[in-house]
């Protein structure tokens, strides 16, 4: 989100700027997680053995995760068409904005991402279990604290574009122009928000 307007605006570099963004940003995610890892604060560590192929586990491992995988695959795929589609209809402005949008959306699903997770986690145990009164109480209360934090993400994020875009850039064109488009990125993924309740039950 940072790195996004400064590589775009301050450094003049368009497309590519942003791609940059990305990559930093990817590779300080993967440096962190692996000094957390091999740190003392971590109760797993990197061992040898452990990345010994177990043909069954990994087969079990892709029939489970399959359908997450697919999904990520095909919303990559839809992004690139998606950025395709701004290059050729606009400019390096509204590929920042894109960028920055997403990454603004991206931050507020973390919550909605982990309490549906946790829902998963608790109902399969459960469901396994047969405590079928747990599992729909837990169903019910995820169902309204999902509902709660989406709508006030969507009402923050409607009333407040310019401010939220303000953040990270003192553009005032880029500003102004992202206004619009900021809504109506944020209009679908407001759709995504309630398939996480889908893909939690798909792990049952």
């Amino acid at each position: 989100m940072v790195l996004d307007p400064i590589f775009v605006f301050v450094f003049k570099m368009g497309v590519r700027g942003a791609a940059i963004a990305t990559v930093i940003s990817q590779a300080a995610a993967v440096i962190f997680i692996l000094i957390y890892f091999m740190s003392s604060r971590s109760i797993f560590h990197f061992k040898l053995k452990s990345f010994k192929p177990d043909f069954k586990v990994m087969a079990e491992t892709l029939k489970i995760g399959f359908p997450s995988f697919l999904m990520a695959t095909i919303d990559s795929f839809i992004i690139l068409l998606f950025n395709r589609a701004i290059m050729k209809y606009g400019n390096d402005t509204y590929i920042a904005i894109t960028g920055t949008g997403i990454r603004i959306i991206d931050l507020t699903l973390m919550p909605m991402i982990g309490i549906t997770q946790g829902f998963a986690t608790i109902a399969g145990f459960n469901y396994g279990a047969k405590f079928y009164t747990r599992v729909k109480k837990i169903l019910w209360e995820t169902i309204l604290w999902n509902t709660v934090l989406s709508t006030v993400v969507f009402l923050v994020l409607m009333i407040f574009p310019r401010q939220l875009l303000g953040l990270f850039s003192n553009d005032r064109q880029f500003i102004e122009m992202g206004v619009t488009p900021l809504r109506i990125i944020i209009a679908f993924f407001q759709r995504w928000d309630f398939s996480l309740l889908q893909e939690a039950f798909s792990r049952l």
